[in-house]
């Protein structure tokens, strides 16, 4: 399962925000146990407004309670001309379930400033229109045990 959204989203300091169209609802059949294998890409920014830096966190939720999670932040101006630059923050997750029904989706937490989440990089310079380079994605492989 491959899950990404272009679907721009915004978290003020100290809020938490789910990421768009990033909740995805598994159900394990009877008498089976599974394993989940959650790759989780990450982007924050808050291009255009620049200048201003921001952090945060990105966190994966298992109904309703943070399993993962992993830091990201974006730098102002920047040496060498790059503005709102967004780094990117990669983290895996491995969850074996019994049969039932569980519900998955990836939050972002701005700690400092106001950040932006599946930003449409139109804007920057050098992405030849590449409209997916900077979403946030989650990728899931099923193992079935």
């Amino acid at each position: 399962m491959y899950v990404k959204e272009k679907d721009e989203a915004t978290a003020t300091a100290e809020q938490t925000i789910d990421v768009p169209q990033l909740t995805k609802t598994i159900t394990v059949p009877a008498g089976m146990t599974q394993t989940f294998l959650f790759t989780v890409l990450g982007y924050a920014t808050n291009f255009p407004s620049g200048g201003i830096s921001s952090q945060g966190v990105f966190s994966l939720v298992q109904d309703g309670v943070k399993i993962s999670s992993a830091y990201t932040s974006k730098v102002g101006n920047s040496p060498g001309g790059l503005v709102d630059l967004p780094i990117p923050v990669t983290f895996l997750k491995s969850v074996s379930l019994p049969a039932g029904t569980y519900t998955f989706k990836i939050q972002y937490t701005s700690w400092s400033g106001t950040a932006k989440v599946n930003v449409d990089p139109n804007n920057y310079g050098g992405y030849n229109q590449d409209k997916e380079c900077i979403l946030t994605k989650m990728q899931i492989l099923v193992y079935n045990n």
